[in-house]
């Protein structure tokens, strides 16, 4: 009777652990390409756009305690937008829409997107976190560029968003029932080119 010797035994163990491994790379590969198609948490490929909020940047500008941030990551292969708003020293009840503009500092552009409105804030998905601590608030959402349930939108126009965002000729602003020309507003700068970051 044929006993298999012990180096056959090690050298058909390697081969299996190697098999395994290289079966575990491919389904993380798989996964990775899916997840980035769909725009999750593990897409590549994304750049990472800031902006702080202020009323001097606002026009005309004006003095305001009130400040905020956004934080945005932009996938231009899958023309998903992911975008987080701080608010500080500014009520959420007082604020009456948060929009997004194309436009260079300076400029009163066309709106792009309504990104926040209190009276369509459930119709619009937002999501919204409240730090009475520190007297801030937070809104974070995703957006399809290309289309969504609530719009569709021409190739064009979306390559023109895309590409005023990849060019700083955007801008975020936040309107209030007082303060109709805005009350902060920030311009959206990249700051790197290969995020693999999404929040």
């Amino acid at each position: 009777m044929w006993c298999p010797s012990n180096d056959a035994i090690g050298v058909g163990a390697i081969i299996a652990l190697i098999l395994i491994v290289v079966f575990f790379i491919a389904l993380w590969i798989i996964f990775r390409k899916r997840r980035s198609a769909q725009g999750g948490w593990y897409s590549v490929g994304g750049r990472s756009l800031v902006a702080n909020l202020s009323g001097s940047q606002v026009v005309p500008p004006l003095r305001t305690s009130a400040s905020g941030s956004a934080t945005a990551e932009l996938y231009p292969n899958t023309k998903q937008l992911n975008y987080l708003i701080e608010v500080i020293d500014l009520p959420k009840d007082v604020v009456s829409s948060i929009e997004l503009h194309s436009g260079q500092d300076g400029e009163v552009g066309p709106l792009i997107r309504t990104l926040y409105n209190r009276d369509l804030s459930e119709c619009l998905g937002n999501k919204i976190v409240v730090d009475e601590k520190s007297n801030s608030w937070s809104l974070y959402d995703q957006w399809s560029i290309g289309g969504s349930r609530h719009q569709d939108i021409s190739h064009t126009v979306t390559e023109q968003i895309i590409n005023d965002l990849l060019t700083g000729n955007t801008y975020v602003i936040i309107y209030t029932d007082c303060e109709v020309a805005g009350i902060l507003r920030g311009q959206l700068e990249i700051i790197n080119s290969s995020a693999i970051y999404k929040f």
